[in-house]
């Protein structure tokens, strides 16, 4: 997906075309906090330098991936809104792949089918908003606050479903002016979404069951929240704040909250065991992109293409699975992990695949190598 621009330099000399994001990646916000959770006190923010490799047993070809990657935040979406290359689009079409019947926000590990509401609230707020401790890092006690069109700070005190006939799922919102005011009363609010294409998803608010229903059977191709996108947007979205009113990221800790949370344990497997897709079947994890790779990223391996336009027109983004299990991160920007060690292995490596060394060549190279790191 390599945009290309003209570049210059003080001595008025021009490139007419380079690749403008050569070397890089975008991933998505709940990749990112995903990988951070995983190591622990070895995160590394929202800038990171991977290195990929993979290997597919049905092709016998390797995958290998040497970039910098840049996570797409809420406040880079609302900078994009109006951009030819936005980021807001792009994160529309890596994460509004639609559920297939097997995500149910209102059931998961730590909750129960048939829990009633006071229950569904206090594990909203314990288990999805804070108090939950995740890889020994407390989330909690944060606050889901969005600024509405009319410039008001709206809290989302829980996210439940109507289950009757046809099931709709609504948060229970209230004004932050008003919370505290004697009368005050959280009104119920019913989201669902008219999808027309994957970039184009229009979000719709209902104050009723009735309503939201009437419109979903009237309406093809409406429904209630059934994806990533549709979960961020119906937590705040790109206009999430904090109890200050400032611009926050909060929402996209609470989606991966419900990444983790919503699940069943997998046969054989006891809720003793670390939360993991071992030992837990956890649905949610496989309904986004989450690295769109340019072109130049990827040393070798590439298995599809999309067009530099993906970044401008309502496309469906062309993508394909590789295990995580070789992803690792390089920690800085000169590539080490422990005194530079790693910055020469990896270029090696990379020369070696891209270049097409006969396999002895290789192999000898690679033995050296393992040889020497150990």
């Amino acid at each position: 997906m390599d945009e290309k621009a003209p570049v210059y330099n003080y001595r008025g000399d021009k490139e007419e075309s380079i690749d403008a994001a050569d070397g890089s990646a975008q991933i998505t916000p709940f990749q990112s906090i995903m990988e951070n959770r995983s190591l622990d006190s070895q995160a590394v923010g929202f800038i990171k330098k991977p290195i990929w490799h993979a290997y597919d047993a049905e092709s016998g070809t390797a995958f290998l991936a040497k970039f910098a990657t840049d996570t797409i935040t809420n406040e880079s979406m609302r900078a994009s809104l109006k951009a030819n290359s936005s980021l807001f689009r792009m994160f529309k079409k890596m994460t509004n792949l639609q559920w297939k019947g097997d995500v149910d926000l209102t059931q998961g590990i730590t909750i129960g089918r048939k829990s009633t509401p006071a229950a569904m609230r206090t594990w909203f707020q314990t288990r999805i908003l804070g108090n939950a401790v995740e890889n020994n890092v407390l989330i909690g006690n944060n606050r889901l606050i969005y600024q509405d069109g009319y410039g008001d700070n709206i809290e989302i005190l829980s996210l439940l479903a109507d289950k009757t006939d046809l099931p709709i799922y609504y948060t229970e919102e209230i004004d932050v002016l008003l919370k505290n005011t004697p009368d005050a009363k959280p009104q119920k609010v019913y989201h669902v979404f008219y999808n027309q294409g994957t970039n184009k998803s229009i979000h719709m608010k209902f104050d009723s069951a009735e309503k939201a229903r009437a419109f979903i059977k009237s309406t093809p191709g409406a429904h209630t929240i059934n994806s990533l996108y549709e979960l961020h947007t119906a937590l705040g979205g790109i206009n999430c704040v904090d109890s200050q009113g400032n611009y926050s990221e909060f929402n996209n800790e609470v989606v991966v909250n419900y990444m983790t949370e919503i699940g069943s344990i997998r046969e054989g497997h006891t809720s003793s065991e670390q939360k993991d897709q071992d030992s837990y079947f956890q649905p949610m994890k496989q309904y986004h992109i989450g690295y769109a790779l340019n072109n130049s990223a990827v040393k070798n391996g590439a298995k599809n293409v999309n067009k530099s336009s993906a970044w401008s027109d309502d496309s469906e983004l062309n993508y394909f699975e590789v295990d995580s299990e070789g992803l690792g991160m390089q920690m800085n920007a000169d590539h080490d992990i422990i005194d530079s060690e790693l910055t020469e292995f990896s270029q090696v490596i990379t020369a070696t695949s891209a270049y097409g060394y006969t396999y002895d060549n290789s192999n000898e190279i690679f033995i050296s190598l393992g040889m020497a790191a150990f």
